[in-house]
C-alpha cells in the first residue's frame, strides 16, 4: 500500500528525500519503487532553523495511548512479560 508517505534520508550531513513511485497491481503483482533525486535538499538561507535541544518533558503529561502488549495490530501475538518495555 503506498499511502501518503515520503521520507528524507540524511548522508553525509546532506538531506535527500525519499518517495514512492507505484503502478496499479496487474493480478497479483504489484510494482512499487522508491526514489532519489542526485542533488541534495537545500534551506534558502532565511529559512528557520529549528531545534529541540533545549526541550524538556512536561511534568505529569502522559500519552493517551495505551502501552503495547502485542506484537502485532490484531492482538493475536503477545509480547512475553519479560520483553515488555516497563
Amino acid at each position: 500500500m503506498l499511502a501518503d508517505y515520503e521520507t528524507v534520508a540524511y548522508t553525509n550531513g546532506n538531506a535527500f528525500p525519499v518517495f514512492p513511485v507505484a503502478k496499479a497491481p496487474v493480478g497479483s503483482v504489484l510494482n512499487e519503487a522508491m526514489y532519489t533525486t542526485k542533488n541534495p535538499l537545500t534551506a534558502s538561507a532565511d529559512a528557520p532553523r529549528l531545534s529541540s535541544t533545549k526541550d524538556k518533558p512536561i511534568p505529569g503529561v502522559h500519552s493517551d495511548f495505551k502501552r503495547q502488549v502485542y506484537y502485532d495490530d490484531e492482538g493475536k501475538r503477545l509480547i512475553p512479560e519479560s520483553r515488555r518495555k516497563q
